[in-house]
């Protein structure tokens, strides 16, 4: 009795294993219907916390060392976790200058969607730091990506249903004679500046002609949609 009792255990084990490999052999299939991604991260090094909202998203994840430049025609978008500054001063300039830019480039040239991480822009970092014409140069390259299609952002931002759905155009707003108006002689405006000025909302904001602004000041004015004046 007690052998037969243990060839039943055995069975049971045995099929409850083939069951489970039945499922995830389902899941794998149903994955080659989904979007996919190809992350310019090691799969190691990845936030699970990412990879787990992309798959939430519908999108599966393929990381940089498991796709060959023939393989990109399959992907529907290529995610940039960390973009380096060596990496957006080639992307820039259409430079394959190192593994990223390359593969970035290859990927715009394939009509493929480009989303870099607000949070892995290196030269953002340096801005209270870096002397101002010279980050203006590293803030030019940002610019230039957008330019070209890139999108940058938070993956929620950047994944939301708003973002993927074309945005209705939208009416101009007529602006009243009352609107407040600030000015600022500063010859670099950055957020901090911004935020203790305290700008209200679709405010008007006089700055110098030649005066540098920050791209985190860039998304703030957006943001409360400051008209920036020249003067």
């Amino acid at each position: 009795m007690e052998m037969e009792a243990l060839v039943q255990k055995i069975t049971e084990e045995v099929l409850k294993q083939l069951r489970e490999g039945q499922r995830e052999r389902q899941t794998s299939e149903e994955l080659q219907f989904t979007k996919k991604a190809w992350v310019l991260f090691s799969r190691e090094q990845a936030n699970q916390q990412y990879i787990t909202y992309l798959e939430e998203m519908g999108i599966a994840c393929v990381f940089l060392e498991e796709c060959t430049e023939d393989e990109i025609k399959q992907m529907d978008y290529i995610i940039l976790p960390i973009l380096p500054l060596s990496s957006l001063a080639h992307i820039a300039m259409g430079i394959e200058g190192d593994a990223i830019s390359k593969k970035v480039i290859r990927g715009l040239l394939h009509g493929k969607e480009v989303f870099v991480l607000s949070d892995g822009m290196e030269h953002r970092s340096f801005e209270k730091s870096s002397q101002p014409y010279f980050y203006q140069m590293y803030a030019d390259y940002e610019k230039k990506l957008q330019d070209f299609g890139v999108k940058i952002g938070t993956l929620e931002e950047i994944l939301s249903p708003s973002q993927q759905q074309p945005q209705q155009p939208i009416s101009p707003i007529k602006q009243e004679k009352t609107t407040e108006e600030t000015s600022i002689d500063n010859k670099v405006i950055t957020e901090k500046i911004l935020k203790e000025m305290d700008c209200h909302p679709n405010s008007r904001l006089c700055i110098r002609q030649k005066a540098i602004i920050t791209p985190m000041a860039k998304d703030y004015i957006r943001m409360k949609k400051i008209q920036v004046i020249r003067v």
